[in-house]
C-alpha cells in the first residue's frame, strides 16, 4: 500500500501536512481546506509527494499579497 501526503508551502516552508493510506480523495480535500486557511496569511501552494518519491508542486495555488492585489 503506497502512503501519499499532500502539504501547503508557504514561503519556502511547508505549513501543514496531510498523510493517506487509504481514502486520496478525502486526504485532498483536507489538504485543499488547509490551502485555504493559510492562503488567507499570503501566497501559498499545494504539493504531493508519493512514497519514495520527491515533494511535487500541484500547480494549485491560493493567496495574494496586499501589494499585488490590482486597485
Amino acid at each position: 500500500m503506497s502512503v501519499v501526503q499532500y502539504a501547503v508551502r508557504q514561503d519556502g516552508i511547508f505549513v501543514a501536512k496531510v498523510d493517506v493510506s487509504t481514502d486520496e480523495e478525502r486526504a485532498r480535500a483536507e489538504a485543499m481546506h488547509y490551502l485555504m486557511v493559510y492562503g488567507q496569511d499570503g501566497p501559498c501552494e499545494l504539493w504531493r509527494r508519493s512514497e519514495h518519491r520527491r515533494w511535487r508542486p500541484l500547480g494549485i495555488r491560493a493567496g495574494t499579497r496586499s501589494s499585488e492585489v490590482p486597485a
